[in-house]
Protein backbone atom coordinates (compact mmCIF):
# COMPACT_ATOMS: atom_id res chain seq x y z
CA UNK A 1 0.00 0.00 0.00
CA UNK A 2 2.65 2.25 0.96
CA UNK A 3 4.91 1.51 -2.38
CA UNK A 4 1.60 2.56 -4.38
CA UNK A 5 0.97 5.59 -2.56
CA UNK A 6 4.45 7.21 -3.22
CA UNK A 7 4.41 6.07 -7.02
CA UNK A 8 1.58 7.39 -7.66
CA UNK A 9 2.56 10.81 -5.44
CA UNK A 10 6.07 10.69 -7.50
CA UNK A 11 4.92 9.85 -10.33
CA UNK A 12 7.66 7.08 -10.70
CA UNK A 13 7.53 4.51 -13.60
CA UNK A 14 8.78 0.91 -12.95
CA UNK A 15 7.56 -2.36 -11.20
CA UNK A 16 8.02 -1.67 -7.65
CA UNK A 17 9.05 -4.94 -6.37
CA UNK A 18 12.22 -4.51 -8.21
CA UNK A 19 15.39 -3.30 -6.24
CA UNK A 20 15.88 0.03 -8.19
CA UNK A 21 12.53 1.61 -8.00
CA UNK A 22 12.15 0.41 -4.57
CA UNK A 23 15.50 2.01 -3.82
CA UNK A 24 14.12 5.26 -5.10
CA UNK A 25 10.69 4.77 -3.32
CA UNK A 26 12.70 4.63 -0.30
CA UNK A 27 14.51 7.51 -1.33
CA UNK A 28 11.63 9.61 -1.57
CA UNK A 29 10.20 8.27 1.76
CA UNK A 30 13.09 9.30 3.30
CA UNK A 31 13.33 12.74 1.43
CA UNK A 32 9.89 12.98 3.52
CA UNK A 33 10.84 12.29 7.04
CA UNK A 34 13.73 14.61 6.87
CA UNK A 35 11.21 17.45 5.42
CA UNK A 36 9.00 16.57 8.66
CA UNK A 37 8.38 18.60 12.17
CA UNK A 38 10.61 17.18 14.54
CA UNK A 39 7.99 16.09 16.76
CA UNK A 40 6.41 13.65 13.78
CA UNK A 41 4.32 10.81 15.33
CA UNK A 42 6.28 8.63 13.25
CA UNK A 43 3.56 5.28 13.85
CA UNK A 44 0.69 7.69 12.98
CA UNK A 45 2.75 8.39 9.91
CA UNK A 46 3.11 5.08 9.16
CA UNK A 47 -0.05 3.98 9.73
CA UNK A 48 -2.07 6.80 7.53
CA UNK A 49 -0.42 5.87 4.42
CA UNK A 50 -1.17 2.45 4.90
CA UNK A 51 -4.53 3.44 5.31
CA UNK A 52 -4.13 5.89 2.84
CA UNK A 53 -3.38 3.32 0.36
CA UNK A 54 -5.96 0.69 1.95
CA UNK A 55 -8.59 2.69 1.87
CA UNK A 56 -8.30 5.68 -0.90
CA UNK A 57 -5.59 5.09 -3.10
CA UNK A 58 -6.36 1.78 -3.76
CA UNK A 59 -4.78 -0.49 -6.45
CA UNK A 60 -7.79 -0.08 -8.99
CA UNK A 61 -10.11 2.64 -8.76
CA UNK A 62 -8.46 4.96 -6.38
CA UNK A 63 -10.76 7.72 -5.22
CA UNK A 64 -8.46 10.62 -5.89
CA UNK A 65 -11.79 13.10 -4.77
CA UNK A 66 -11.43 12.10 -0.97
CA UNK A 67 -7.87 12.10 -1.27
CA UNK A 68 -5.77 14.80 0.96
CA UNK A 69 -2.83 14.38 -1.22
CA UNK A 70 -4.55 15.36 -4.47
CA UNK A 71 -3.64 18.75 -5.22
CA UNK A 72 0.28 17.36 -5.12
CA UNK A 73 -0.09 13.79 -6.73
CA UNK A 74 1.46 13.89 -9.60
CA UNK A 75 0.10 11.19 -10.72
CA UNK A 76 -3.29 12.56 -10.95
CA UNK A 77 -2.12 16.19 -12.25
CA UNK A 78 -0.85 13.51 -15.55
CA UNK A 79 -4.32 11.49 -15.26
CA UNK A 80 -2.06 8.59 -14.53
CA UNK A 81 -3.51 7.35 -11.75
CA UNK A 82 -4.45 4.02 -12.97
CA UNK A 83 -1.56 3.44 -15.23
CA UNK A 84 0.90 3.46 -11.99
CA UNK A 85 2.10 1.72 -10.13
CA UNK A 86 4.00 0.28 -13.35
CA UNK A 87 2.24 -3.60 -13.52
CA UNK A 88 4.79 -6.05 -12.39
CA UNK A 89 5.79 -8.28 -15.64
CA UNK A 90 5.19 -11.64 -15.15
CA UNK A 91 7.35 -14.86 -17.06
CA UNK A 92 5.73 -16.86 -18.66
CA UNK A 93 5.64 -20.07 -18.25
CA UNK A 94 7.56 -22.65 -19.79
CA UNK A 95 5.51 -25.69 -21.28
CA UNK A 96 6.30 -29.19 -20.96
CA UNK A 97 4.61 -31.76 -22.23
CA UNK A 98 4.21 -35.10 -21.25
CA UNK A 99 1.85 -38.42 -22.62
CA UNK A 100 0.05 -40.64 -20.03
CA UNK A 101 -1.24 -43.94 -20.87
CA UNK A 102 -4.78 -45.35 -20.19
CA UNK A 103 -3.80 -48.92 -20.46
CA UNK A 104 -7.07 -50.60 -19.95
CA UNK A 105 -7.58 -54.67 -19.74
CA UNK A 106 -10.20 -57.14 -17.85
CA UNK A 107 -11.81 -54.02 -16.03
CA UNK A 108 -8.45 -52.78 -14.79
CA UNK A 109 -6.16 -50.10 -15.30
CA UNK A 110 -2.25 -50.11 -14.56
CA UNK A 111 -0.98 -47.47 -12.56
CA UNK A 112 2.43 -46.14 -11.07
CA UNK A 113 3.52 -45.49 -7.60
CA UNK A 114 5.81 -41.90 -8.64
CA UNK A 115 9.15 -41.89 -6.79
CA UNK A 116 8.92 -40.35 -3.06
CA UNK A 117 11.14 -37.19 -4.13
CA UNK A 118 10.06 -34.98 -7.03
CA UNK A 119 6.86 -33.99 -8.49
CA UNK A 120 3.87 -35.88 -7.49
CA UNK A 121 5.75 -37.49 -4.68
CA UNK A 122 4.61 -41.14 -3.43
CA UNK A 123 1.20 -40.92 -5.37
CA UNK A 124 -0.29 -43.22 -7.48
CA UNK A 125 -0.54 -42.27 -11.18
CA UNK A 126 -0.61 -43.32 -15.41
CA UNK A 127 2.56 -44.38 -16.80
CA UNK A 128 4.07 -41.31 -18.31
CA UNK A 129 6.49 -40.33 -21.39
CA UNK A 130 8.09 -37.80 -22.60
CA UNK A 131 7.46 -39.03 -25.96
CA UNK A 132 5.43 -40.43 -28.45
CA UNK A 133 8.31 -43.38 -29.20
CA UNK A 134 8.65 -44.65 -25.73
CA UNK A 135 4.80 -44.28 -25.73
CA UNK A 136 4.62 -47.01 -28.27
CA UNK A 137 7.19 -49.01 -27.07
CA UNK A 138 5.40 -49.18 -23.87
CA UNK A 139 2.03 -49.97 -26.08
CA UNK A 140 3.81 -52.81 -27.65
CA UNK A 141 5.55 -53.92 -24.71
CA UNK A 142 1.96 -54.47 -23.36
CA UNK A 143 1.61 -56.79 -26.05
CA UNK A 144 -1.18 -54.18 -27.82
CA UNK A 145 -2.63 -55.08 -31.30
CA UNK A 146 -3.33 -51.66 -32.01
CA UNK A 147 -2.05 -47.85 -31.07
CA UNK A 148 -3.47 -46.27 -28.43
CA UNK A 149 -6.33 -43.44 -28.84
CA UNK A 150 -5.48 -40.23 -28.41
CA UNK A 151 -7.64 -38.07 -26.04
CA UNK A 152 -8.27 -34.29 -25.61
CA UNK A 153 -5.05 -33.00 -23.99
CA UNK A 154 -5.33 -30.56 -20.91
CA UNK A 155 -2.68 -28.34 -19.35
CA UNK A 156 -1.99 -28.80 -15.91
CA UNK A 157 -0.17 -25.60 -13.61
CA UNK A 158 2.74 -26.40 -11.58
CA UNK A 159 4.15 -23.16 -9.78
CA UNK A 160 7.03 -22.23 -12.29
CA UNK A 161 5.86 -24.26 -15.38
CA UNK A 162 2.75 -25.74 -16.73
CA UNK A 163 2.34 -29.35 -17.82
CA UNK A 164 0.55 -30.18 -21.16
CA UNK A 165 -0.82 -33.74 -20.47
CA UNK A 166 -1.71 -35.98 -23.79
CA UNK A 167 -3.94 -38.96 -22.57
CA UNK A 168 -3.75 -42.08 -24.51
CA UNK A 169 -6.29 -45.00 -24.25
CA UNK A 170 -5.28 -48.40 -25.20
CA UNK A 171 -7.69 -51.47 -24.45
CA UNK A 172 -5.50 -54.69 -24.54
CA UNK A 173 -6.97 -58.11 -25.46
CA UNK A 174 -6.84 -61.48 -23.29
CA UNK A 175 -5.57 -61.36 -19.78
CA UNK A 176 -3.77 -58.27 -18.07
CA UNK A 177 0.05 -59.02 -18.28
CA UNK A 178 1.96 -59.24 -14.82
CA UNK A 179 3.38 -56.16 -14.15
CA UNK A 180 7.48 -55.99 -15.06
CA UNK A 181 7.96 -53.97 -11.80
CA UNK A 182 7.34 -52.92 -8.17
CA UNK A 183 5.95 -49.67 -8.45
CA UNK A 184 3.11 -51.01 -10.76
CA UNK A 185 -0.16 -52.49 -10.51
CA UNK A 186 -3.24 -53.36 -12.80
CA UNK A 187 -6.30 -51.74 -10.12
CA UNK A 188 -9.66 -52.16 -10.93
CA UNK A 189 -11.43 -49.37 -12.23
CA UNK A 190 -14.06 -49.52 -9.07
CA UNK A 191 -11.42 -48.88 -6.80
CA UNK A 192 -9.10 -46.27 -8.73
CA UNK A 193 -10.40 -43.79 -6.40
CA UNK A 194 -8.70 -46.19 -3.20
CA UNK A 195 -5.36 -44.96 -4.69
CA UNK A 196 -3.80 -41.41 -3.79
CA UNK A 197 -3.27 -39.87 -7.28
CA UNK A 198 -2.58 -36.25 -8.31
CA UNK A 199 -5.64 -34.18 -8.57
CA UNK A 200 -5.30 -33.81 -12.33
CA UNK A 201 -4.83 -38.05 -12.92
CA UNK A 202 -7.78 -38.18 -10.43
CA UNK A 203 -10.09 -36.08 -12.44
CA UNK A 204 -9.24 -37.27 -15.90
CA UNK A 205 -10.04 -40.90 -14.89
CA UNK A 206 -13.31 -40.06 -12.72
CA UNK A 207 -14.37 -37.91 -16.22
CA UNK A 208 -14.04 -40.93 -18.62
CA UNK A 209 -15.03 -44.05 -16.25
CA UNK A 210 -17.66 -42.12 -13.45
CA UNK A 211 -18.63 -39.84 -16.68
CA UNK A 212 -18.95 -42.67 -18.98
CA UNK A 213 -17.21 -41.51 -21.40
CA UNK A 214 -15.22 -44.85 -22.23
CA UNK A 215 -17.72 -47.74 -22.23
CA UNK A 216 -16.55 -50.83 -20.78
Amino acid sequence: NVRRVLARYFAIEGDPTTARIAQQLWGHAHALIDAAPADLDMAAYTQGQMDLGATVCTRTRPDCTRCPLAPDCRARIQNRQDELPTPRVRRAQPLRHCWMLIAECEGRVLLERRPDAGIWGGLWTLPQFEDTATLEAACTGLGAAEPPQALAAFDHVFTHFRLRIQPCWLRLPGAAPVPTRADQAWVPIGKLDAHGMPAPVARLLAGLYDGGLLLR
